[in-house]
């Protein structure tokens, strides 16, 4: 049971970790459509545009981020993303950017609003299209109602408002499956020398019951020692094997450690 368990983690971190990547890439490749967009328009010097300039080297670093890495290197808060290569943002320009992108989503895929609380969203595009939902798992961040909370039902051109606070929650759950990982490989290797110890235990009780049985005690000594060398060779057999798969399970582990520390 414990096995299966830390499969089923493995196997989670691995396809969350392949969502966080292919999140990255799609961040990106809107990130560098927008970077297009402001050279173009000529708003280079806009804080959204300096910020596109600035983040691709950041989001391509996310995209290439392995299950070993992501949990450690990836977002663990938004701001790092709104840094980019910087190393802190005034939370005043944070909130300039994101008013700026909110602005450039609404001016090329616009809302049309038909009265009656009915609104209608730009068709689906080169440009404008709804993020998958795989990547778009998390509310923007607050304050409240300075973007639309419900980004992943409209077209956009670039979706940060929800691809952004996903990243960071991907980053925490990875780092939680690689910790279950961790303890239960720890507990895998804690139950083998446990099961090494109960052996060489039962072997010991097995040989002492032999010597019982046989009455050892009663024969000389060549026939004691005829008689005592088989089973010893069996249980030493046995010792030798559980000691290679020990050994075995902890190299793996240290491995598997070394790999957490890159």
């Amino acid at each position: 049971m414990a096995d299966s368990v830390g499969t089923r983690h493995a196997s989670n971190l691995a396809e969350e970790n392949r969502i966080s990547l292919a999140a990255s890439s799609y961040l990106l490749n809107q990130v560098r459509s927008y970077d297009q967009f402001c050279k173009t328009q000529g708003l280079a010097e806009i804080s959204s545009c300096i910020w596109a300039s600035d983040v691709q080297q950041t989001l391509n670093e996310y995209a290439s981020y392995g299950v070993n890495t992501f949990h450690q290197f990836g977002p663990a808060e938004s701001a790092e993303i709104y840094s980019g290569i910087r190393r802190s943002v005034p939370e005043k320009e944070i909130i300039q950017i994101r008013k700026e992108i909110e602005r450039y989503n609404r001016t090329v895929c616009p809302v049309e609003d038909l009265g009656d609380g009915v609104r209608q969203h730009a068709r689906p595009s080169g440009v404008c299209q709804r993020t998958p939902s795989a990547f778009c798992r998390a509310f923007p961040d607050g304050p409240e109602g300075l973007v639309d909370k419900y980004i992943i039902a409209r077209s956009v051109a670039l979706a940060s408002e929800c691809i952004i606070p996903t990243l960071v929650a991907s980053r925490a759950k990875q780092e939680d499956l690689t910790e279950a990982i961790a303890r239960k490989q720890k507990e895998r290797y804690q139950r083998w020398w446990l099961f090494i110890a109960l052996a060489a235990v039962v072997g010991g009780k097995v040989a002492n019951s032999t010597t019982k049985v046989a009455k050892l005690d009663q024969r000389d000594s060549a026939d004691r020692r005829r008689l005592i060398r088989p089973p010893l060779r069996v249980l030493s057999r046995v010792i030798k094997r559980l000691v290679v798969i020990g050994k075995a399970i902890a190299q793996r582990l240290k491995r598997w450690r070394s790999h957490r520390k890159l």
